[in-house]
């Protein structure tokens, strides 16, 4: 075995999978967009190529089979394909014509996606097909890939290209593991009182009748805060996991709630306030910047923004501005997030050369349950 998700188990293919992959690939439904269906030569010689591609790489297709009966009903793997001239990594994927519809080509590329960013190279996976494929095209999209470009070929006719990078992959792991973890985080992280000083001192800038936009906002504790602070504040809460919004909006039933990424959010409205409690360390440098620069639009002239992040380690990480570290957290050490930490006077001059003035900087020392400090930096700015 090779990977297992909740319903399939994906293995190495071997000759005796003959049988159960001719009837994928001999389906001329399931092979409408092929330029052939397959023969017996044919059938072995996939079984004999991907047996082949997993002794020298350590990949290739896989037998994709039923966890509760065994069953073959197709394959799905990665491979390296040749998309417009160029040798690129691919998932691939061929179900049995009656476990269609049922979700199985997700599961298991949803599996080999994960697999491939964690234990290859790469830093780009593809998915490609004849421009008719719209199932295929639909799935490739479900598993987190954007159409990138097509071409005319000899096969195909023409040919649609889609991928995922591995930057945006590490949202979508970050976003799977905050939205399993909303309620154990709304529990541990939702009652500190590290930041309260910060709280207050945000709080002070706002008056009844405020709004206030909560980016990344979680369990809304920083909204929270706020909200017993000053009376009648208009609450607007932003964050891409449903069940994060789900609490947030529990505990501020008079809130807005917008399920969006924060990076380039389009609101009608502008803000007097707006609040980003650590969701930079969950962007990557490009799209903090597109971050700040949306929310710099979206405030009032004057209107104040929070904004938390962890710093650098600078005896660590000497001379950068920025790095990647994967994590268990406190919240919840089963799941593995990544985490981007930035420089605070990198962060302090990308805002203020936007037009932001710092009002004030806090740093505060936290203590991971591995016993090393991180140094969290919270900043209030107001737009000049």
């Amino acid at each position: 075995m090779i990977l297992q998700t909740e319903r399939l188990i994906l293995r190495e293919m071997t000759e005796a999978d003959f049988d159960s992959l001719k009837a994928v690939l001999s389906d001329s439904d399931i092979m409408q967009h092929y330029p052939y269906t397959f023969d017996d030569e044919r059938v072995r010689g996939w079984i004999n190529r991907n047996i082949e591609r997993n002794r020298i790489f350590g990949f290739g297709l896989w037998a994709v089979c039923l966890k509760e009966t065994g069953e073959m009903i197709g394959d799905c793997g990665l491979t390296m394909q040749m998309i417009g001239n160029v040798i690129k990594p691919e998932i691939g994927y061929h179900i049995l014509k009656s476990q269609q519809r049922k979700g199985f080509a997700r599961e298991a590329a949803v599996a080999v996606r994960d697999w491939a960013f964690k234990n290859t190279p790469f830093n780009e996976i593809y998915s490609y097909m004849k421009y008719t494929n719209e199932p295929s095209a639909r799935c490739a999209q479900s598993w987190g890939c954007k159409f990138v470009e097509e071409f005319k070929d000899d096969i195909n006719e023409i040919t649609k290209v889609y991928r995922i990078t591995r930057k945006e992959w590490t949202s979508i792991m970050n976003l799977k593991a905050y939205d399993v973890s909303a309620s154990s985080f709304d529990k541990k992280i939702g009652a500190l009182s590290n930041y309260d000083e910060a709280y207050k001192y945000f709080a002070s800038f706002l008056k009844t009748g405020s709004k206030v936009l909560d980016t990344a906002c979680g369990p809304a504790n920083i909204s929270r805060f706020i909200n017993s602070q000053v009376s009648d504040l208009d609450f607007t809460l932003m964050d891409l996991a449903p069940n994060m919004l789900e609490i947030a909006s529990g505990y501020l039933p008079k809130a807005k709630t917008v399920c969006s990424n924060i990076c380039d959010f389009e609101l009608e409205e502008k803000f007097d306030g707006i609040i980003n409690g650590f969701g930079l360390p969950y962007l990557f440098p490009d799209e903090a910047d597109n971050h700040f620069k949306t929310v710099y639009a979206s405030l009032k002239e004057g209107g104040v923004y929070y904004l938390s992040f962890m710093n650098v380690n600078s005896e660590k990480y000497p001379g950068k501005d920025n790095y990647v570290q994967e994590e268990h957290p406190s919240f919840n050490p089963e799941v593995t997030i990544r985490v981007n930490y930035y420089s605070q006077e990198t962060i302090v001059k990308k805002l203020t050369d936007l037009g932001f003035e710092l009002l004030k900087k806090w740093n505060l020392n936290y203590k991971e349950a591995d016993g090393s400090i991180t140094t969290d930096v919270v900043l209030v700015l107001n737009r000049r």
